[in-house]
């Protein structure tokens, strides 16, 4: 884990303040399996704080049930945003949902949608319920002003 917060901290360091640096960890799973939870979670939060202050978002993916509920709750203290995947284990289904479930400082309609990603297109679900459908519109207008 040191080793990765140097090497980052090195290109972090190189970095131009304002160049709006995107940092992708592909699983923060995998770093929750071999270390210390609250080491992850202090690593975490360092390294946003530094893409932040570059500018930039720092965005990782965290599988389901892989850390406690305590420590799911304060990475999810430190973060901006929350966007969370599921896909139905049924298979007459074939459904694969999305939602937004945090974005700090907005109106959020946090329902699940169901989305489709084909070779040139993404297809998003709306509501089929009237009342929700006037929930994401009015989320969206407030989210868009």
């Amino acid at each position: 884990m040191s080793q990765v917060d140097f090497n980052l901290g090195i290109l972090l360091d190189k970095t131009e303040p304002g160049s709006r640096i995107k940092v992708f960890i592909d699983s923060a799973s995998a770093l929750y399996n071999y270390t210390n939870a609250d080491d992850v979670n202090r690593f975490l939060a360092t390294l946003g704080a530094k893409v932040k202050g570059l500018g930039g978002s720092l965005f990782f993916s965290l599988g389901d049930k892989i850390i406690s509920p305590d420590n799911q709750r304060r990475v999810e203290d430190t973060v901006d945003g929350i966007v969370q995947l599921r896909s139905h284990k049924d298979p007459a289904l074939k459904t694969k949902e999305f939602r937004i479930r945090k974005m700090r400082g907005k109106e959020i309609f946090s329902e699940w949608l169901p989305y489709y990603i084909g070779e040139k297109t993404i297809f998003l679900g709306l509501p089929q319920d009237p009342d929700e459908l006037a929930r994401l519109k009015q989320a969206f207008e407030k989210g868009s002003g």
